[in-house]
């Protein structure tokens, strides 16, 4: 379905539902498509990256490949901030239109063996919490980290460490990008795979009708109180 279709569909959905909203609650154009758009990106998510495992996401990610094929993008950072309070931590921010990990890998040379002496791209490894001090250089810890260790932070930044051997001149970021918005005009139409149009679609009127529903519980309470 294009955008209009989907717009149509949404209203003949409601409609059917209840025919009070035809008239009485009518919506517009631009609460129809923001509610398709909240619907689009929840039902990414129920999709491809479900779990609160990044690890097991990337590999739903991947099952998908070829239907995400067109939201996949590439972006080499070289803006990188070191950091002093985690020796060799090196941070980059996420593209603005960032919306999953997929994978990244670094671009480096090395003073110590392996000897790396022109730029070389290396995996990197996504790491949690409870492994950054094992990845962290100082007095107490000099590790020899193999595949720079990834951590996410607050603020959409990324955190690559590198060991004391090691520079890292860049990141290259491969991740699924937000989609576009669903709107009348222009190449606005839904960019996931069509066999989830109608899904969306239905969604779409089901948060509406929720979100309707917890309004009017809430006015009525308010009368009683």
């Amino acid at each position: 379905m294009n955008a209009l279709q989907m717009q149509i569909e949404f209203q003949r959905l409601l409609y059917t539902s209840n025919p009070e909203f035809e008239t009485k609650d009518k919506l517009d154009t631009d609460e129809i498509f923001a509610y398709l758009n909240i619907s689009q990106l929840r039902t990414m998510k129920a999709k491809y990256f479900p779990s609160l495992n990044m690890q097991e996401n990337i590999i739903n990610i991947n099952k998908y490949i070829d239907e995400l094929r067109h939201l996949i993008g590439r972006t080499t950072g070289t803006s990188i901030t070191q950091l002093t309070d985690l020796l060799h931590g090196n941070m980059m921010a996420l593209p603005v239109d960032y919306l999953y990990y997929i994978r990244s890998d670094s671009r480096i040379t090395r003073a110590a063996m392996p000897v790396i002496s022109s730029p070389s791209t290396v995996p990197n490894k996504i790491i949690n919490y409870n492994e950054v001090e094992s990845f962290t250089t100082n007095s107490f810890n000099k590790p020899i980290i193999r595949k720079p260790g990834v951590i996410f932070e607050a603020n959409n930044k990324i955190i690559v460490f590198v060991d004391r051997f090691t520079t890292l001149t860049a990141i290259v970021l491969t991740y699924l990008r937000t989609p576009i918005q669903i709107g009348l005009g222009g190449s606005n139409d839904c960019e996931l795979a069509e066999y989830l149009h109608e899904e969306i679609v239905q969604q779409a009127v089901e948060i509406f009708r929720r979100e309707k529903y917890l309004l009017v519980t809430k006015q009525e309470d308010k009368k009683w109180h």
